[in-house]
This record gives C-alpha cells, structure tokens and sequence, in this order.
C-alpha cells in the first residue's frame, strides 16, 4: 500500500507532518537541528537544500522501517541521527536524487 506525506512548516526548524496509509493517517512533530541541516547541505553540495527536503527524506527512511503507527508523534531527526548509523548516509543519498 502506498504512503502519503504532507510536511508544513510550523516554526523555526519544526515542521507538521500528515503520514497517511490507506484510510489511517498519523501526525507528528518533526524537529530539524540546524546543525544536522547544515551538514547534509555540506555532505550533498546543494545549499539551496530546504529543512522541508530534508523532513520529507528523513520521513521515506523511516518508513521504510516502520509503519507510521508507530512513528512517534514528536520526531527530533538529531535523536534518529544518533540512534541508527543508516539515517545520515540513506537520508543523504536520498538527496543527491
């Protein structure tokens, strides 16, 4: 079944993501560290690369791995950075798309 993904800005470095899978649909928080952002800018050469890019990316790893049930609500991609060593390489080769 295919996956639907909305991401909105709510604030500095936070976005609203909408997650949606057949008739069920999630929400969550997602916050953006400016130095994680930084960095993939760097690793990708393109600095031109939005927060919303990096969220909408980050969002495709996660539910590769897991069913948006059961994606916490509040998502700090700092956190995920520094608990699973596949995020920052599959999330960079994800934008250099």
């Amino acid at each position: 079944m295919s996956q639907r993904v909305e991401v909105r800005p709510m604030g500095e470095h936070e976005f609203a993501a909408l997650v949606g899978e057949g008739d069920i649909a999630t929400q969550h928080r997602v916050v953006v560290p400016e130095e994680l952002a930084e960095e993939l800018r760097v690793q990708v050469a393109r600095p031109e690369l939005t927060e919303r890019q990096i969220v909408t990316e980050a969002l495709a790893f996660l539910l590769e791995h897991k069913p948006p049930t059961a994606l916490p609500h509040d998502i700090d991609l700092g956190g995920v950075h520094r608990a699973d060593t596949r995020f920052l390489p599959d999330v960079r080769t994800r934008l250099m798309r």
